[in-house]
């Protein structure tokens, strides 16, 4: 199978951004740099102008900035737990859920922002 293609929302996009940029910033090897560049490229297909419009706009800028530091939280997090099994891992998985909240708490002010018509489920935690 080569692509599917889907509509997904503003926010799902700049998630989808921010966790390939993330991944970019943290992976050595360069097989797995250039498979991230590549998925990074596909997502600006068709999609540079809502792009660069959502660039434009200083509200989506610091929401994307907010979304890309939960994001390399949980990562950070995400790495403990498979790294090591520590005493205090209930607690990690506790922050992790807890970021997860926040993340989904700003991906709905994103789509909120720019009316999508698509976006998170609604009533989630």
């Amino acid at each position: 199978m080569k692509k599917i293609k889907v509509e997904i929302s503003p926010a799902d996009f700049l998630d989808r951004l921010s966790i390939l940029n993330i991944k970019l910033e943290n992976f050595q090897d360069p097989e797995k740099k250039a498979t991230v560049r590549k998925a990074k490229a596909s997502l600006f297909v068709g999609n540079i102008d809502q792009f660069n419009a959502m660039n434009r706009d200083t509200y989506i800028r610091k929401q994307y900035l907010a979304l890309q530091e939960v994001n390399k939280d949980i990562w950070g997090l995400e790495d403990i737990v498979r790294s090591s099994w520590h005493d205090n891992l209930e607690h990690v998985y506790c922050q992790i859920t807890d970021l997860n909240d926040k993340r989904h708490r700003i991906k709905s002010k994103i789509d909120s922002h720019l009316k999508s018509s698509i976006g998170e489920e609604k009533g989630y935690r």
